[in-house]
């Protein structure tokens, strides 16, 4: 069965970091990973989700501690979206 999706919107860069740039980008959240697992993908609006043009982050919470990691421990928009639970974080 295919992971169910929270949401997906369109939003600009600008409103994610304060005013810089100005870029559009399409985001999803996938709650659907482990317990307390969420995905969360950033990509130009036209991306399809199996193309390496995704920004992922995983945020876990274990307890009160919430952890934000990468996918390939990176800030580039290099990763799958397809791949999520399956890709390398840090």
């Amino acid at each position: 069965m295919p992971p169910s999706i929270k949401g997906s919107e369109t939003m600009s860069i600008s409103e994610a970091q304060g005013g810089v740039l100005g870029f559009r980008f399409k985001k999803i959240i996938d709650e659907s990973g482990a317990p307390a697992v969420t995905y969360i993908g950033y990509a130009d609006p036209n991306t399809a989700t199996s193309e390496n043009k995704w920004l992922i982050i995983r945020v876990s919470v274990v307890g009160t501690t919430t952890t934000t990691e990468f996918s390939n421990g990176s800030l580039l928009f290099k990763a799958v979206w397809d791949d999520r639970a399956t890709t390398s974080y840090s």
